[in-house]
Protein backbone atom coordinates (compact mmCIF):
# COMPACT_ATOMS: atom_id res chain seq x y z
CA UNK A 1 0.00 0.00 0.00
CA UNK A 2 2.72 2.43 0.61
CA UNK A 3 3.52 2.64 -3.29
CA UNK A 4 -0.56 4.05 -3.58
CA UNK A 5 -0.30 5.94 -0.46
CA UNK A 6 2.98 7.72 -1.74
CA UNK A 7 0.86 8.61 -4.71
CA UNK A 8 -1.85 10.27 -2.56
CA UNK A 9 0.81 12.26 -0.20
CA UNK A 10 1.69 14.10 -3.72
CA UNK A 11 -1.62 15.34 -3.44
CA UNK A 12 -3.48 15.65 -0.35
CA UNK A 13 -2.60 16.27 3.52
CA UNK A 14 -1.89 12.75 5.18
CA UNK A 15 -5.52 12.74 7.25
CA UNK A 16 -7.25 13.16 3.37
CA UNK A 17 -4.90 10.58 2.39
CA UNK A 18 -5.84 8.15 5.34
CA UNK A 19 -9.43 8.74 4.42
CA UNK A 20 -8.62 8.09 0.48
CA UNK A 21 -7.24 4.69 1.74
CA UNK A 22 -10.13 3.60 3.75
CA UNK A 23 -12.53 4.02 1.08
CA UNK A 24 -10.21 2.37 -1.08
CA UNK A 25 -10.39 -0.39 0.90
CA UNK A 26 -13.67 -0.32 1.83
CA UNK A 27 -15.84 0.94 -1.79
CA UNK A 28 -13.25 -0.27 -4.31
CA UNK A 29 -12.99 -3.43 -2.43
CA UNK A 30 -9.34 -3.22 -2.09
CA UNK A 31 -9.15 -4.89 1.26
CA UNK A 32 -8.70 -8.48 -0.28
CA UNK A 33 -5.64 -7.70 -2.02
CA UNK A 34 -3.72 -7.50 1.44
CA UNK A 35 -6.03 -9.70 3.67
CA UNK A 36 -5.25 -13.62 4.63
CA UNK A 37 -4.57 -15.40 0.91
CA UNK A 38 -5.10 -12.39 -0.76
CA UNK A 39 -8.61 -13.59 -2.44
CA UNK A 40 -9.15 -10.50 -4.48
CA UNK A 41 -5.94 -11.29 -5.64
CA UNK A 42 -6.43 -14.44 -6.37
CA UNK A 43 -9.53 -13.77 -8.19
CA UNK A 44 -8.16 -11.13 -10.06
CA UNK A 45 -5.55 -13.57 -11.45
CA UNK A 46 -8.44 -15.73 -12.93
CA UNK A 47 -10.43 -12.66 -14.63
CA UNK A 48 -6.62 -11.58 -15.92
CA UNK A 49 -6.31 -15.33 -17.82
CA UNK A 50 -9.49 -14.98 -19.06
CA UNK A 51 -9.33 -11.61 -20.31
CA UNK A 52 -6.03 -12.56 -22.03
CA UNK A 53 -7.69 -15.52 -24.05
CA UNK A 54 -10.14 -13.47 -25.40
CA UNK A 55 -8.59 -10.84 -26.71
CA UNK A 56 -4.99 -11.96 -26.78
CA UNK A 57 -5.27 -15.62 -28.14
CA UNK A 58 -1.73 -15.69 -28.71
CA UNK A 59 0.02 -14.53 -25.54
CA UNK A 60 -2.46 -16.48 -23.71
CA UNK A 61 -1.22 -19.67 -25.55
CA UNK A 62 2.23 -18.84 -25.35
CA UNK A 63 1.24 -18.30 -21.54
CA UNK A 64 -0.03 -21.80 -21.08
CA UNK A 65 2.52 -23.71 -23.23
CA UNK A 66 5.50 -21.76 -21.54
CA UNK A 67 3.45 -22.18 -18.13
CA UNK A 68 3.16 -18.77 -17.44
CA UNK A 69 1.08 -17.90 -15.19
CA UNK A 70 -0.35 -14.22 -13.56
CA UNK A 71 0.91 -14.82 -10.10
CA UNK A 72 4.38 -14.41 -11.69
CA UNK A 73 4.29 -11.43 -13.20
CA UNK A 74 0.96 -9.43 -12.47
CA UNK A 75 0.79 -9.30 -8.86
CA UNK A 76 2.48 -6.15 -8.30
CA UNK A 77 -0.03 -4.35 -11.30
CA UNK A 78 -2.97 -5.56 -8.91
CA UNK A 79 -1.33 -5.19 -5.75
CA UNK A 80 -0.02 -0.97 -6.07
CA UNK A 81 -2.72 -0.52 -8.99
CA UNK A 82 0.37 -0.22 -11.27
CA UNK A 83 2.44 1.98 -8.99
CA UNK A 84 5.45 0.44 -9.34
CA UNK A 85 6.03 -0.07 -12.71
CA UNK A 86 4.70 3.32 -14.08
CA UNK A 87 6.13 6.64 -14.61
CA UNK A 88 4.40 8.92 -12.66
CA UNK A 89 2.71 11.30 -15.51
CA UNK A 90 1.06 7.77 -16.35
CA UNK A 91 0.27 6.83 -13.40
CA UNK A 92 -1.96 9.41 -12.16
CA UNK A 93 -3.61 8.81 -14.94
CA UNK A 94 -4.41 5.14 -14.26
CA UNK A 95 -5.53 6.76 -10.88
CA UNK A 96 -7.68 8.70 -11.88
CA UNK A 97 -9.73 6.59 -14.38
CA UNK A 98 -9.63 3.73 -11.58
CA UNK A 99 -11.44 6.30 -9.53
CA UNK A 100 -14.14 6.73 -11.89
CA UNK A 101 -14.72 3.20 -13.05
CA UNK A 102 -12.99 1.06 -10.39
CA UNK A 103 -11.17 -2.62 -11.20
CA UNK A 104 -11.71 -2.40 -15.20
CA UNK A 105 -9.36 -0.08 -15.96
CA UNK A 106 -7.09 -2.21 -14.05
CA UNK A 107 -7.67 -5.19 -16.61
CA UNK A 108 -7.64 -2.81 -19.86
CA UNK A 109 -4.23 -1.73 -18.70
CA UNK A 110 -2.68 -4.92 -18.10
CA UNK A 111 -4.14 -5.90 -21.38
CA UNK A 112 -2.55 -2.73 -23.31
CA UNK A 113 0.75 -3.57 -21.77
CA UNK A 114 0.56 -6.57 -22.89
CA UNK A 115 -0.54 -6.01 -26.21
CA UNK A 116 1.79 -3.04 -26.81
CA UNK A 117 4.77 -5.86 -26.39
CA UNK A 118 3.19 -8.79 -27.78
CA UNK A 119 6.06 -9.15 -30.46
CA UNK A 120 8.30 -9.08 -27.92
CA UNK A 121 6.62 -11.85 -25.57
CA UNK A 122 5.88 -13.89 -28.57
CA UNK A 123 9.62 -14.27 -29.84
CA UNK A 124 10.91 -15.40 -26.43
CA UNK A 125 11.66 -19.12 -26.38
CA UNK A 126 11.61 -20.39 -23.11
CA UNK A 127 9.98 -20.05 -19.80
CA UNK A 128 13.16 -17.69 -18.27
CA UNK A 129 12.74 -15.75 -21.60
CA UNK A 130 9.64 -15.02 -21.18
CA UNK A 131 9.54 -13.97 -17.10
CA UNK A 132 12.62 -11.62 -17.75
CA UNK A 133 10.53 -9.86 -20.80
CA UNK A 134 7.73 -9.44 -18.19
CA UNK A 135 10.26 -7.38 -16.21
CA UNK A 136 10.75 -4.70 -19.05
CA UNK A 137 7.31 -4.17 -20.51
CA UNK A 138 6.80 -0.65 -19.03
CA UNK A 139 10.00 0.90 -20.14
CA UNK A 140 8.63 2.36 -23.58
CA UNK A 141 4.98 2.76 -23.25
CA UNK A 142 3.65 6.44 -23.76
CA UNK A 143 0.55 7.48 -22.11
CA UNK A 144 -0.99 8.04 -25.28
CA UNK A 145 -0.25 4.68 -26.70
CA UNK A 146 -1.47 3.04 -23.06
CA UNK A 147 -4.89 4.46 -23.34
CA UNK A 148 -5.69 4.66 -26.74
CA UNK A 149 -5.31 0.62 -26.73
CA UNK A 150 -6.68 0.08 -23.43
CA UNK A 151 -10.20 1.36 -24.07
CA UNK A 152 -9.78 -0.37 -27.00
CA UNK A 153 -10.81 -4.04 -24.76
CA UNK A 154 -14.14 -4.06 -24.58
CA UNK A 155 -14.61 -5.00 -20.67
CA UNK A 156 -18.17 -5.06 -18.84
CA UNK A 157 -18.46 -4.98 -15.40
CA UNK A 158 -20.22 -8.75 -16.33
CA UNK A 159 -16.34 -9.70 -17.78
CA UNK A 160 -14.96 -9.05 -14.11
CA UNK A 161 -17.31 -11.34 -11.80
CA UNK A 162 -15.84 -14.68 -11.36
CA UNK A 163 -17.55 -17.60 -13.25
CA UNK A 164 -18.66 -15.46 -16.53
CA UNK A 165 -15.91 -15.87 -18.85
CA UNK A 166 -15.53 -19.19 -20.47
Amino acid sequence: MGFIVALMLTYMDEESAFWMVHCLMNKYEMHGYYTLNFPELQKSFYILLRLIKKHIPKIYDIFKTKEVVPSMYASQWFITLFAVNFRFDILVRVFDVYLLEGQKILYRIALAVLKINEEKILSKKGFDEVLVIMKYLFNNITADDLFLKAFKFSISRDHITVGFIS
